[in-house]
């Protein structure tokens, strides 16, 4: 016999658990290196992050992190998950760096910081992070959203994120989960 339980302690410490009473087994949607990277956020970078990554990836990372993120209205979600796959798939790292930089300005899109939504472009001076670990990376490669997923893939495109002219890796644990952060200026590392 298998029972659901999910819960929301607090906005701060979100956890979603599947129980199977038979085995007396937990099973998180999350692992444990997204539960590291994610407090590592809270602990380690300022509250202007503004945390970009697949769907799943961001309302938990937001929910132990406390910082912004963004999102979309129910009925633009197939438009900011098709985007954002190109933006993760491209291999080109200025097409990508561009594409992540306009989403701050694109109105489809929304920015949120907790339970509050406001316009991206109340966002415009936030430094602005890539979370990419196991969901991200199946997400890049096949294009389904899913919340259980075991292993990262090595997708087309995530090389790119390593050109240090557009980026700066900022965060890795055992090449399960990266966090890179988008330089400020082409060419200017961030610090």
């Amino acid at each position: 016999m298998i029972i659901l339980f999910f819960s929301i302690q607090s906005q701060t410490n979100y956890i979603s658990n599947a129980v199977d009473s038979s085995k007396n087994k937990v099973f998180s949607t999350y692992d444990i290196y997204e539960y590291n990277a994610y407090n590592w956020i809270k602990h380690n970078l300022s509250e202007n992050i503004l945390i970009i990554s697949d769907r799943q990836t961001t309302i938990q990372a937001n929910g132990i992190a406390d910082k912004g993120y963004i999102d979309v209205n129910n009925d633009k979600i197939e438009d900011y998950q098709n985007y954002l796959k190109d933006v993760l798939s491209n291999e080109d790292p200025e097409y990508s760096y561009k594409k992540i930089k306009y989403l701050l300005n694109n109105p489809k899109f929304l920015c949120k910081n907790y339970f509050n939504t406001q316009d991206c472009k109340d966002f415009q001076n936030r430094e602005i992070i890539v979370i990419i670990g196991e969901k991200t990376s199946n997400f890049a490669y096949n294009g389904k959203v899913q919340w259980f997923v075991k292993d990262f893939v090595k997708f087309k495109g995530l090389k790119k994120f390593f050109n240090e002219t557009y980026f700066t890796e900022i965060y890795n644990e055992n090449d399960k989960i990266y966090i890179f952060a988008l330089n400020p200026k082409i060419g200017i590392p961030y610090n």
